[in-house]
């Protein structure tokens, strides 16, 4: 049964094997490596940037490798509003969660989850050409309105 607010069925996204954000991370972190070598600055200077931004450029990138224990593989949007996260490993949701912020652009989106006690339970990022046309849309929708019963209550 469908829903034309696109809150049913429940709407899956596979996340495993995407390796484009950490692809866009290592691209980014090469950029500045690039600029920070080319620049005029004294060579303690120099220094201090390159470390600093092979540390980070590190760090995002254990984040977001597919890898990574943390890793988000699998987003399951149930029809009540919450967001039932998998984790790299695990055969079954071992968070439920709920979107406690969100950004898009015109071909991605990034979404931050708090869990049920307010802790982080993780971000993504979507890219909108790895998913189909109405997958997309009914996701757009999810995070546009977060409650379906407030939504459907001003109807």
């Amino acid at each position: 049964m469908t829903s034309s607010n696109g809150f049913l069925p429940t709407l899956a996204i596979d996340r495993r094997h995407c390796w484009r954000l950490p692809a866009l991370i290592t691209g980014c972190t090469l950029l500045a490596l690039t600029a920070i070598l080319l620049g005029s600055h004294q060579q303690l200077v120099r220094l201090f940037g390159v470390l600093l931004v092979l540390g980070y450029g590190a760090r995002e990138l254990q984040r977001a490798s597919p890898r990574s224990r943390r890793y988000i593989n699998c987003i399951e949007v149930t029809g009540q509003g919450t967001f039932l996260l998998s984790a790299a490993g695990a055969t079954t949701p071992v968070a439920c969660a709920r979107a406690e912020s969100h950004w898009l652009l015109p071909g991605a989106a990034g979404i931050s989850f708090r869990d049920a006690a307010g802790r982080r339970a993780g971000q993504v990022v979507l890219f909108r050409d790895r998913h189909g046309p109405d997958e997309w849309r009914r996701l757009l929708v999810r995070l546009r309105h977060p409650n379906p019963v407030e939504a459907d209550a001003f109807t």
